[in-house]
């Protein structure tokens, strides 16, 4: 399914908890942290590409993949499927917060090298882990056009 920011509708996004809002903030967050674009023929981390000045999009880009149902969809999908288990690690204390079971959501099911069968989980990580791979992995593709005015920031989400 891919679901881009020029198809995302002004639609208002539904009413979440604070659970909810948290991990689906957790997950785009990585999301911008894990991308990589390319600039004049030169790849670089998306974070990266904002310290040439153009740091206020970062909140702009964030503030659209929050909005985008299609992560909205997924993310709600997986923290419902996975809620009693993500909360017993939060309260447990493995976990500090919901942001960041949302960040381990990404990294797990794009492969990144780190999730949730890292983080001393035991089994938990591993049912974690089994579940966030039912996804699609490298479920962005970010690009920029670095000499529009004001930058322009796409993707597309699958």
């Amino acid at each position: 399914m891919t679901d881009t920011a020029t198809h995302n509708t002004s639609r208002a996004r539904p009413e979440l908890t604070a659970d909810q809002a948290a991990f689906i903030t957790g997950f785009c967050d990585a999301a911008i942290f894990t991308a990589i674009v390319t600039i004049d023929d030169e790849p670089m981390f998306l974070t990266d590409a904002f310290f040439l000045g153009q740091e206020t999009y970062t909140d702009i880009l964030i503030a659209q993949l929050r909005n985008n149902k299609a992560i909205v969809k997924d993310c709600l999908e997986f923290l419902h499927d996975n809620y009693d288990t993500m909360k017993k690690l939060i309260d447990d204390g493995l976990c500090p917060d919901w942001e960041h079971h949302g960040h381990d959501f990404l990294l797990t099911r794009d492969h990144h090298g780190a999730g949730f069968w890292d983080r001393g989980y035991d089994e938990y990580g591993d049912r974690l882990t089994d579940n966030a791979e039912k996804y699609s992995e490298n479920c962005f593709n970010f690009w920029i056009e670095p000499d529009s005015d004001p930058l322009s920031i796409s993707y597309d989400y699958r």
